[in-house]
C-alpha cells in the first residue's frame, strides 16, 4: 500500500513524495511528472504548461450510471513502485479523408501494436443469420476502450440475475456492484458487443440493439459469430479489447495480479494474451489463491505495453495517429532526472530514478513522462514527516 503526501498548498504539484514497501525494504519515492511538446523535428521539448500529478484513477465520463462503465482517462501517478514502463497512447485514428477502415500502429524496439479501426456498423439479421453491415466512412475515430469489444449484457442480467450483486448491492450501495456483475466482460466492461447469446433480434430480422465495436486486433477479429460467449464463464475465448490507452485496475488481466480471476472455462485454444506473450499462463491456469500479490498489478498500460528496461531516449513510431502526419516518429527527451532527498538536515540520500510511464497524446502534440526516484529507508514515514522533507531534481 502506498501512502501519498497530501499537499493542499500545491494542488497542481508535479512532484510528490510517497512511501511504501514494494519488497523487503521500505522505500521513499519522489514522483516526478514532466510534460513535453513535440516539435516539427519530432523532438520533445519541455512545455510551458505542466500537467499536475493525478492521485486518482479518473474515468473519461465520471457521471456514467451503472451498470454502464466508462474507461479510465488516467492511472494514478502515485503507483510509484513499478518494475516496468507503461507505454500509453491517447488519441484518435485518422483517415485523412473519408475511409471505412484504417489501421493505426504504434511501434518501438521489438514491440508493434496495430489496431484496426472501422467506421460505424450495425448488426443485421434480415438474411436469416447475423452479419455486420458495411462500415460508414469516417475521418476521425477515438481509440478508446468504449469503442472496443466488451461491455455489459443487460438482457442476460435481467433474465438470469446476479444474486451476489442483488444481495450485497442492497446492503452496501456505495460498493457500486452494478458496475461489476457476472454479465460484464472481465477484460473490458466499458466496451460494446458482449453477449451471452444473440437474442435481441426483432421480428423483422433487424438486430439494431446490438452495438458493433469500432476497434479490433488484426490477429483476433471481431466477427458476428464471436459476439456471444454462451455463458458468463465463456469470456476467455471472446475477442480481445483493442487499444493503447490506460487499463483499469479492476479489469483482467490486471486484476489477476492481485490473485483475483473471474470464473472462466478454459478455451480450446490457448488464451490470446498468453499466445501473444502478454502475461504468463499461470495467471489463468492456477488457483487464484496460489497467485497472491504480484507487482505487475501496478502497471496501468494495456496488456503487452508495460516494458522493462525501456530507454529514456527511445524512438517511437506512429501511423495514422497524428492529425497532420500519417507517419510520425518521436524521440523521447533522454537522460533521467538526478534526485537527492533530504530526509532530515543531517541525512540525505541519492535516489535511483526509473521511468514509470510514457503517455503520448498525438492530438495535442504532447508527451508526458512520469518518473519515480526511489531510495531504501529503515522505516515508513508519515505524511507529516514527508511534508518537512526536501529534495533536489537536476
Amino acid at each position: 500500500m502506498v501512502e501519498a503526501l497530501k499537499s493542499p498548498k500545491e494542488p497542481k504539484a508535479t512532484e510528490r513524495l510517497v512511501c511504501g514497501k514494494p519488497g523487503a525494504d521500505f522505500e521513499l519515492a519522489l514522483v516526478i511528472k514532466r510534460t513535453y511538446r513535440i516539435t516539427p523535428e519530432e523532438k520533445c521539448v519541455l512545455a510551458d504548461e505542466q500537467v499536475p500529478i493525478e492521485e486518482k484513477n479518473p474515468s473519461y465520463e465520471e457521471d456514467v450510471p451503472p451498470p454502464k462503465v466508462s474507461p479510465p482517462r488516467w492511472d494514478s501517478d502515485l503507483m510509484a513502485f513499478k518494475e516496468a514502463t507503461d507505454i500509453v497512447v491517447q488519441g484518435h485514428a485518422y483517415g485523412y479523408g473519408p475511409r471505412q477502415v484504417v489501421d493505426v500502429e504504434l511501434r518501438f524496439g521489438k514491440v508493434t501494436r496495430t489496431v484496426r479501426v472501422h467506421g460505424e456498423r450495425r448488426c443485421d439479421a434480415s438474411s436469416g443469420r447475423l452479419k455486420f453491415t458495411p462500415a460508414l466512412p469516417f475521418e476521425k475515430m477515438p481509440i478508446r476502450y468504449d469503442r472496443a469489444y466488451g461491455g455489459f449484457d443487460a438482457a442476460a442480467f435481467e433474465r438470469e440475475g446476479d444474486l451476489v450483486v442483488r444481495v450485497l448491492g442492497a446492503m452496501e450501495p456505495k460498493w457500486n456492484l452494478l458496475a461489476n456483475t457476472l454479465f460484464h466482460y472481465p477484460r473490458n466492461p466499458a466496451g460494446v458487443g458482449y453477449r451471452m447469446a444473440i437474442e435481441e433480434v426483432t421480428e423483422d430480422g433487424s438486430a439494431d440493439s446490438i452495438a458493433v465495436p469500432n476497434l479490433e486486433f488484426p490477429f483476433d477479429l471481431v466477427t458476428p459469430e464471436r459476439l456471444a460467449v454462451g455463458s458468463p464463464r465463456g469470456w476467455l475465448a471472446a475477442p480481445l479489447p483493442a487499444g493503447f490507452d490506460w487499463f483499469d485496475p479492476g479489469w483482467f488481466p490486471r486484476i489477476g495480479y492481485l490473485g483475483h480471476q473471474p470464473q472462466a472455462d478454459m478455451p480450446a485454444r490457448d488464451v490470446q494474451e498468453v499466445s501473444q506473450g502478454w502475461f504468463p499462463r499461470e495467471l489463468v491456469a492456477q488457483s487464484p489463491k496460489k497467485l497472491g500479490w504480484n507487482p505487475r498489478f501496478t502497471q496501468g498500460a494495456s496488456p503487452g505495453l508495460a516494458v522493462e528496461k525501456f530507454p529514456a531516449d527511445a524512438h517511437l513510431y506512429f501511423r495514422n495517429l497524428f492529425p497532420r502526419h500519417p507517419e510520425r516518429r518521436v524521440r523521447l527527451p533522454g537522460s533521467a532526472p538526478k534526485v537527492t532527498i533530504w530526509i532530515s538536515e543531517r541525512l540525505k540520500k541519492a535516489a535511483e530514478t526509473r521511468l514509470n510511464a510514457v503517455i503520448v497524446q498525438p492530438d495535442l502534440d504532447r508527451v508526458i513522462l512520469v518518473w519515480s526516484a526511489r531510495c531504501a529507508v529503515q522505516r515508513p514515514f508519515t505524511p507529516a514527516e514527508r511534508e518537512n522533507m526536501t529534495w533536489k531534481v537536476v
